[in-house]
C-alpha cells in the first residue's frame, strides 16, 4: 500500500470513542429526564415537599387523619359486603323454607335474621361512605392550606405551576433546582455563622491568654 493511501484511512481514536459514548449517554439522560414518567415522579416529589416543608406538623396530622379514615372506610365497606352476603344466604334459606312449607316460626325467624343483616349492611355502607368523605376532605384541606402558604414558604401554588407547565415542561425541574439552591444557601449561611462564632471564641481566648 502506498503512503498516500495510508494517509487517507480514517483512524478512530480513543478520544473520538469517548466523545461518541458521551454524546450517546447525554442523549440517553436527556430522553430519560424528558420521559413522562420522570416528569410525573418529579411532580410528586415537588408536591410532597410543598405539603411538608415549613408545615411538617400540620401535614402529618392531616395525612394521619386521611389514612385512618381511609382504613376505617375500607373496614366498614368489607363489613357491609359480609353482612350483605349473609343476608342473601338467609333469603335463600327463607325461600327454600317457604317452598318446603316450613313452620311459620321458622319462616319468621329467617325473615327477621335476613332483615337484620340487610340493615347492618346498609348502616356499615353508610359509615364507609362517611369515612371516605372524611378521608377525601382531610386530604383536600391539607392541600388547600399548603397552597395558601406556598409562596411564603418558597413554593409555587398549583395554579401558577400548572399554567407555567403548559408553556414549559421544565418548570418543575427549575422549581426543584431553586429549592435545592435555597437549601444550600441556608446551609452555607449556617456554616458561616458557626465558623464566625468559633473564630470569635478563639479570638477572645487568645486575647485573654495575651493579657495574662
Amino acid at each position: 500500500m502506498q503512503i498516500h493511501a495510508i494517509r487517507s484511512i480514517q483512524f478512530k481514536g480513543a478520544e473520538t470513542d469517548n466523545k461518541d459514548k458521551s454524546s450517546a449517554e447525554n442523549k440517553k439522560d436527556t430522553a430519560a429526564k424528558n420521559s413522562p414518567y420522570a416528569y410525573y415522579s418529579k411532580a410528586v416529589a415537588y408536591e410532597a415537599q410543598k405539603l411538608s416543608v415549613g408545615r411538617e406538623k400540620e401535614d402529618g396530622e392531616y395525612k394521619a387523619a386521611t389514612i385512618i379514615a381511609g382504613l376505617g372506610a375500607v373496614a366498614a365497606s368489607l363489613m357491609a359486603l359480609f353482612k350483605s352476603i349473609k343476608s342473601l344466604n338467609l333469603n335463600k334459606k327463607l325461600n327454600k323454607a317457604i317452598k318446603n312449607s316450613a313452620s311459620s316460626e321458622r319462616i319468621a325467624e329467617l325473615k327477621t335474621a335476613a332483615l337484620k343483616k340487610q340493615k347492618g349492611s346498609t348502616v356499615a355502607l353508610g359509615i364507609g361512605l362517611a369515612l371516605t368523605f372524611v378521608s377525601i376532605g382531610a386530604w383536600a384541606k391539607n392541600k388547600f392550606e399548603a397552597d395558601k402558604t406556598a409562596k411564603e414558604r418558597g413554593f409555587m401554588p398549583d395554579k401558577e405551576l400548572n399554567q407555567k407547565a403548559v408553556q414549559d415542561k421544565s418548570t418543575i425541574d427549575k422549581a426543584l433546582d431553586a429549592l435545592k439552591t435555597k437549601d444550600a444557601e441556608t446551609k452555607d449561611t449556617e456554616t458561616k455563622d458557626t465558623e464566625t462564632k468559633e473564630q470569635t471564641k478563639e479570638d477572645i481566648k487568645e486575647t485573654a491568654e495575651n493579657n495574662n
